[in-house]
């Protein structure tokens, strides 16, 4: 979210004129859940649908592919725990620090999430390629 600029109703972009912050501690707790909540949806249900189209293609290519898939599973699963890992830890101390108001740690700590992602992917890349 960009600074300066908050949600209403509906998805609706408009600038808090008190302060010039994006805020999450005003509005009904509901609707702040459902706004975030909707785009995470979004994202398992393309994983989902990914996932399941992929399988439908390979298993065209006979049953030593579909297995192939198959041990795949578990070192998917593995980088996928550790990207929410990263995501919901970042959010964590992200939203304690815009509760505490401190907007320069805020950035700190989203920039240092990021990184740390794209570390982490990085690293998942290079084990791929190697292995």
């Amino acid at each position: 979210m960009l600074p300066g600029v908050g949600f209403d109703y509906p998805f609706r972009f408009v600038p808090d004129q008190k302060n010039n912050l994006a805020t999450l501690t005003t509005g009904p707790v509901g609707w702040t859940l459902l706004k975030m909540a909707i785009p995470m949806m979004g994202g398992f249900i393309s994983m989902i649908a990914f996932n399941a189209i992929d399988t439908y293609f390979v298993s065209r290519l006979g049953t030593d592919a579909l297995a192939a898939i198959g041990f795949t599973v578990p070192v998917i699963m593995v980088v996928f725990s550790v990207a929410f890992g990263i995501g919901m830890g970042a959010a964590a101390v992200v939203s304690r620090a815009i509760g505490e108001g401190d907007q320069d740690r805020v950035r700190k700590l989203a920039t240092h999430g990021l990184i740390l992602a794209v570390m982490a992917v990085a690293v998942a890349c290079t084990a791929g390629l190697i292995y």
